[in-house]
């Protein structure tokens, strides 16, 4: 990595290719990595080839976490307004929505035993400051 940095403060420019993207937030299980691009969710092989979009729904996705388990993902979504926590399986699906209420969830993990999704809301702040939340995985 430092030389990458180094060689690029020489004068040598990165060269994004004819398609550069912006693939935010991966996270990955022992086969597979998860991404945020374009406001959905897209998954790849740990060994490479084609993407594949994971969600389409009318919103965006953000902030995918695999569980311990790597079995499901948990991600914030903003499907109607408002932003909340979901969960899906690994290969895709009916997100299932965890949290509703006015103030904005993001997810940042889960508990580890992976029964719990971990989550920032100011819903429970008697200031604008977040607080770390956690809500079941059933709902």
């Amino acid at each position: 990595m430092l030389a990458a940095l180094v060689s690029m403060s020489q004068g040598q420019a990165f060269d994004p290719g004819p398609n550069p993207l912006l693939m935010r937030h991966p996270t990955m299980n022992a086969t597979t990595i998860v991404f945020q691009f374009a406001g959905d969710l897209w998954s790849v092989s740990r060994q490479g080839g084609e993407a594949k979009r994971l969600t389409s729904a009318p919103g965006t996705e953000s902030d995918p976490y695999f569980s311990p388990d790597g079995q499901t993902i948990a991600f914030s979504a903003q499907y109607d307004g408002n932003v909340d926590v979901y969960i899906m399986p690994v290969g895709g699906g009916v997100p299932k929505r965890l949290t509703a209420h006015p103030a904005a969830d993001t997810v940042v993990g889960w508990t580890p035993d992976g029964k719990r999704v971990i989550f920032t809301s100011s819903m429970l702040s008697n200031t604008d400051y977040e607080r770390l939340l956690t809500v079941s995985k059933e709902g």
